[in-house]
């Protein structure tokens, strides 16, 4: 998993990707699941996940809309960068 959670501050700061199969350019929020910062680097290292809820009405994602999936009853796709 290339997505990261860094702390800062009384939060965290995420980079990476979140790929929705359907409705993302719908959606108000996210649940993005990441790896903690300084886990799972080394070999042997056990990665540790956090589940993120992300208000992406928040002005710090971008939508890249130009994803070509199919998408479920169709609702179009997204990838929210």
């Amino acid at each position: 998993m290339r997505t990261v959670a860094v702390r800062d501050g009384d939060g965290y700061r995420l980079t990476g990707h979140k790929v929705f199969s359907s409705a993302g350019p719908f959606a108000d929020f996210a649940i993005v699941v990441a790896r903690m910062a300084g886990t799972g680097e080394q070999e042997g290292d056990k990665p540790q996940f956090s589940a993120f809820l992300v208000d992406l009405d928040n002005g710090l994602f971008e939508l890249d809309d130009d994803r070509r999936a199919s998408a479920r009853c169709g609702r179009p796709p997204g990838q929210f960068v």
